[in-house]
C-alpha cells in the first residue's frame, strides 16, 4: 500500500539535500564572500549612522542615552556601596547607638500592656513654646439689640 505522507517525506528530503549542496557550491565561490563582505560593510555602515543619528536626536529631545544611563547606575552602585560601607563602620564603633529590631507584637484585638521599663512619653507642651492666643473679632450682636443708627450732621 502507498503511503503518501512517507512519499511527501522522501520528496522533502531529497529537495533539502539537493538544495545544500547548491548552496554549498555557492558559497565556496569568490563572488559569493565577495558580496557577503559587501553586504556586511553597508550594514555596519548603517548601523553607525543610525546611532550617530539616534545619539543627536536624544541630545537635540534632552533625554541621556542608553551608555549614559548605564555609566549613571554604576556610579549610583558605587554610591551605595560606600554609603553601606560607611554604615557597617559606624556600626561596629557603636553598637549601642544602633537600634536593635524590635519585634511586632501580635495581631489581636486588645492592645499590649504598657510595660513598665519604658519611660513616660515627655509632654508636647514642654518640648515647644506654647503657640500666642489669637484673637477672634468680636460676634456681631442680634439686629434685635443693636441701636439704631444716626445719620451725621442732622
Amino acid at each position: 500500500m502507498l503511503d503518501p505522507l512517507n512519499l511527501w517525506r522522501d520528496a522533502l528530503g531529497q529537495w533539502e539535500n539537493r538544495t545544500n549542496q547548491v548552496a554549498n557550491q555557492e558559497m565556496k565561490s569568490e563572488d559569493f564572500a565577495r558580496a557577503t563582505n559587501a553586504l556586511l560593510g553597508m550594514s555596519l555602515g548603517l548601523q553607525q549612522a543610525l546611532g550617530k543619528a539616534n545619539t543627536a536626536l536624544l541630545k537635540e529631545l534632552n533625554l541621556p542615552s542608553r551608555g549614559e544611563l548605564l555609566e549613571l547606575g554604576e556610579r549610583l552602585q558605587r554610591i551605595e556601596d560606600q554609603l553601606g560601607q560607611i554604615a557597617r563602620l559606624l556600626g561596629a564603633q557603636h553598637p549601642a547607638a544602633s537600634p536593635a529590631p524590635s519585634a511586632m507584637p501580635p495581631r489581636t484585638r486588645r492592645p499590649a500592656p504598657p510595660s513598665a521599663a519604658a519611660p513616660p512619653a515627655a509632654p508636647l507642651e514642654a518640648a515647644a513654646p506654647p503657640a500666642p492666643a489669637r484673637r477672634r473679632p468680636a460676634a456681631k450682636k442680634p439686629a434685635a439689640t443693636r441701636r439704631p443708627a444716626t445719620r451725621k450732621g442732622r
